[in-house]
C-alpha cells in the first residue's frame, strides 16, 4: 500500500512538472512570435460592412439585437459589441445612443 502511494505521488509530481514546463515553453513561443509579428490571435468578424449594416438596421429600421443578428447571420454578442464599441450605444434597459 505504501509503495503504491509513493509511486502515484511520484507520477503525479512528474506529470505536474511536465505540464508546467510545457506551459512555460508555450508562453515563450507566443512571446517570440509576437515579437516577430506572427502571433495575431483570432481574427475578428467585425468589419466596416457589418458596422454599416448594423447601424442601418438599428437606426433606420429600429430592429432588436436578435433581429439584426438573424439578418446579418452573426451572433447577438457580436451585434452588442458593434453597437457598444463601434456605434457608441449604451445599455439602458434597451440600447440607447450615447450622445456624449
Amino acid at each position: 500500500m505504501a509503495v503504491n502511494q509513493l509511486i502515484s505521488t511520484n507520477l503525479a509530481a512528474i506529470a505536474t512538472f511536465k505540464n508546467e514546463r510545457r506551459k512555460e515553453r508555450q508562453r515563450e513561443g507566443i512571446k517570440a512570435a509576437r515579437k516577430g509579428g506572427k502571433y495575431l490571435g483570432r481574427r475578428t468578424v467585425i468589419d466596416k460592412k457589418l458596422i454599416s449594416q448594423v447601424q442601418n438596421l438599428k437606426e433606420n429600421k429600429n430592429l432588436s439585437v436578435t433581429e439584426i443578428a438573424k439578418l446579418t447571420e452573426r451572433g447577438r454578442t457580436t451585434i452588442y459589441k458593434v453597437l457598444k464599441q463601434q456605434l457608441n450605444y449604451v445599455p439602458f434597459n434597451r440600447l440607447v445612443k450615447n450622445d456624449k
